[in-house]
């Protein structure tokens, strides 16, 4: 759209000297500087007072000079307030004219800053749209890449060659063209992904066999002495059981011996009470025959 461009008025350049001169003219220096000079002349020669008439002479020169600054600062007085005058009214006109133009002026930026918001906005939009498509492409890359971490915390291979199989899988299970839609330019980073991936879990698969060998050594040989630990202990057990049994059949023989000898020292005691009561009994059948005789002695005699 071609617009037609109005030239601003230009107010004619005013230039630091041209001020000056302005000023100059307004408080008529060029004549009032000479009539200056001229007035201080008259009083060059007066030095010092000495009279009433010297004080009356010095007194009206210095009236004449007061009266010379005072005129000189009302003039400027009244030129400043002219000026200032013409200020406000140059505002004045400056706003009247601006007037005109501003509403357009401000409409027309409006539409020219929303048509760049608009702008911003689709642009920003079709940044999020790349943003998040390379996101996902770089997730997926990613998502093989994080086969080797899970392959590190897997214990045996056999486990790393299930995760090394479903990789491998999902990879081939791609056609070419869906390839090349998944990864887009980043095609040859995804193929590289996959094979650093695929060979470093072939690297752990073959580690994971040597300490695959060396658990089961490890634990043939626990198992191993596990075992032979079981028969010494099975052997130790028979030992205590044996000695065990041998102490119990000891400790009968010794019961049964010492009830032997029980029974035969209470035997002889029986048959040592026996002899005794025996002898006893013949005591005193001896003792009652002999009191017997004795009595069919006795009645002998009284006979």
């Amino acid at each position: 759209m071609n617009v037609e461009m109005i030239e601003p008025p230009v107010a004619e350049p005013v230039t630091a000297l041209v001020i000056q001169e302005r000023a100059a003219l307004a408080l008529g220096s060029a004549k009032v500087r000479v009539d200056l000079k001229e007035l201080v002349l008259k009083s060059k020669d007066v030095l010092a007072i000495n009279s009433r008439a010297g004080r009356e002479e010095c007194h009206s020169y210095a009236m004449a000079l007061v009266r010379a600054r005072t005129a000189i600062k009302a003039t400027s007085k009244d030129a400043r307030d002219e000026a200032t005058k013409f200020s406000k009214a140059l505002i004045a006109e400056e706003q009247a004219l601006i007037a005109i133009t501003e509403p357009e002026e401000q409409r027309l930026m409006a539409l020219r800053d929303a048509y760049d918001a608009q702008v911003e906005r689709e642009k920003e939009a079709k940044a999020a749209v790349e943003r998040a498509r390379i996101l996902a492409i770089s997730e997926r890359i990613a998502h093989i890449k994080g086969y080797h971490a899970l392959a590190l915390e897997c214990r045996t291979a056999d486990r790393v060659q299930v995760l090394l199989d479903k990789m491998t899988t999902e990879w081939l299970t791609q056609d070419g063209s869906a390839f090349e839609d998944t990864y887009q330019e980043f095609c040859e980073e995804a193929q590289a992904a996959f094979d650093e991936t695929k060979l470093r879990m072939v690297t752990i698969i073959e580690q994971k066999r040597i300490e695959d060998a060396e658990r089961a050594a490890v634990k043939a040989a626990q198992e191993a002495t596990a075992a032979r630990l079981r028969e010494e202990q099975a052997a130790t057990e028979a030992a205590a059981k044996k000695l065990a049994d041998d102490r119990a059949v000891f400790e009968a023989e010794q019961a049964a011996f010492r009830a032997t000898q029980e029974a035969a020292r209470a035997a002889e005691q029986a048959e040592r009470e026996a002899g005794l009561e025996a002898i006893a009994e013949l005591a005193r059948k001896e003792e009652a025959a002999g009191c017997a005789r004795t009595g069919r002695i006795r009645s002998g005699d009284k006979a």
